[in-house]
């Protein structure tokens, strides 16, 4: 019990389903139900239509109707040991009286029908060693009442001996077949609650899986997307501000266009992430291609993002962008979005005066094989920290480091020889793999 508590609910579903389904024994129940009362119809029938004027006729068909009373009333009851032994020990050595008067009545050839429709419920209404000892027993104990017919002569126990031996050793084997068969669908059946459980273990755990993905794609989205937008935000409204202490009207309208323009972009960005669609940026581009491999979205995306960096804080942004052949969508949006938090870097932590977004194509015996995008400043610098490794990453490098990770690229940030930093982006224009 302690061990079923323990079980989550998809397990306790997928046992419940289990159980509900009979098993091996129940179903074979219904047949061993239909071939013992089937028999005892038969013989009766048989003595009453040719037993009745011998001295036992009426006695072995009045057993035989007991028989099956009794089947009905107690005996199917016990089939599958829903009762203890001592029970059932009675209703059978009621049944081995009523063959011994069937036997002594209509001979072996009326008694053998009945032992082997017998035998099958012996198994399964006793214990394995109480059956084993029933079997055993029931043979014995009518040939004993043969024998003791005979007088216990010589040819007629030789053949008694016999008969007896034989219905043993059927009876073992017939015993030995259903236990075995009960055992093996019992560890069927448990193997199939098991396979079950398990398999409803793992549905929750992909879906626990796929919800833990959509949550950190979504906070990925909404860093490198509405936290910058609103940061942005924040600056022109405070710009728009002083300006307005200056009585600067022509710069706060300035400062409020590119707030509302700004507000937009976010608002694009926003339904972007709910609809899981491609960045704002790159799907707006201008003359792009209908279909999602031009590789001319990348440029202009990185261009009227560096207009608005450099709208909001007055810090001249460089686009670098060579011919660049048709990008895997996946790939352009993590460069666009690195080059999103690259920039937000510099604006929040570089205080630089000029800044540079270059992206080329690198190739490898003639073949392009993976793009490269640099954010180039001439700021405070990084330290030489590694992006995304130890505590020197922020989630901004944490976050760009998974998304290169998942197209099989990475990032690197280092100080420049002559101040500031670099930003290092690679991704392959294929998957390792990939067809």
């Amino acid at each position: 019990m302690a061990s079923t508590a323990r079980l989550s609910p998809q397990r306790h579903a997928a046992a419940a389903e289990t159980h509900a389904r009979p098993g091996f024994t129940d179903r074979a129940a219904i047949g061993w139900h239909l071939t013992w009362l089937g028999v005892l119809a038969v013989v009766g029938l048989v003595l009453a239509l040719t037993a009745l004027d011998d001295t036992g006729g009426p006695a072995a068909l009045a057993a035989v109707v007991a028989m099956g009373a009794a089947y009905l009333l107690l005996g199917w009851r016990l089939v599958g040991g829903r009762y203890r032994d001592g029970l059932a020990v009675g209703y059978l050595a009621g049944v081995v009286v009523g063959l011994l008067l069937v036997q002594r009545a209509g001979g072996l050839q009326l008694v053998t029908p009945l032992l082997f429709a017998l035998f099958p419920q012996l198994w399964t209404l006793l214990t394995r060693p109480l059956a084993a000892l029933a079997t055993a027993v029931v043979p014995l104990a009518l040939g004993a009442a043969r024998a003791t017919e005979a007088g216990w002569a010589g040819p007629a126990l030789v053949d008694v001996a016999v008969e007896s031996v034989a219905q043993l050793a059927v009876a073992l084997l017939l015993g030995l077949w259903i236990t075995g068969m009960t055992a093996e669908s019992a560890s069927r059946a448990e193997m199939v609650q098991q396979l079950q459980a398990a398999r409803a273990d793992l549905a929750a755990a992909e879906r626990a899986r796929g919800v833990l993905a959509e949550r950190e794609r979504v906070a990925r989205e909404i860093h490198d997307t509405l936290a910058q937008g609103f940061l942005s935000t924040v600056t022109l409204a405070q710009a728009a501000r002083a300006a307005l202490r200056r009585d600067d009207v022509a710069l706060v309208e300035e400062r409020l266009a590119l707030l509302e323009t700004t507000a937009r972009d976010n608002l694009a960005e926003a339904r972007a992430i709910v609809e899981a669609r491609r960045p704002a940026d790159l799907a707006d581009a201008p003359g792009a291609p209908p279909d999602d491999t031009g590789g001319a979205r990348l440029p202009g995306a990185l261009r009227r993002l560096a207009a608005r960096t450099e709208d909001e804080t007055g810090v001249p942004v460089d686009v670098v962008a060579a011919h660049l052949p048709p990008l895997p969508p996946p790939v352009e949006v993590v460069l666009l979005r690195a080059a999103q938090e690259g920039l937000s870097n510099v604006r929040q932590h570089a205080a630089a005066r000029h800044v540079v977004l270059q992206v080329e194509a690198r190739s490898v015996d003639g073949a392009a094989d993976e793009v490269v995008l640099w954010v180039v400043d001439d700021g405070r610098g990084p330290g030489g920290s590694r992006a995304g490794s130890g505590a020197g990453g922020g989630y901004g490098l944490h976050a760009m480091a998974s998304r290169l990770r998942e197209v099989g690229g990475s990032v690197t940030l280092a100080p420049r020889e002559t101040g500031g930093s670099v930003l290092e982006v690679r991704a392959p224009l294929a998957r390792e793999g990939a067809t």
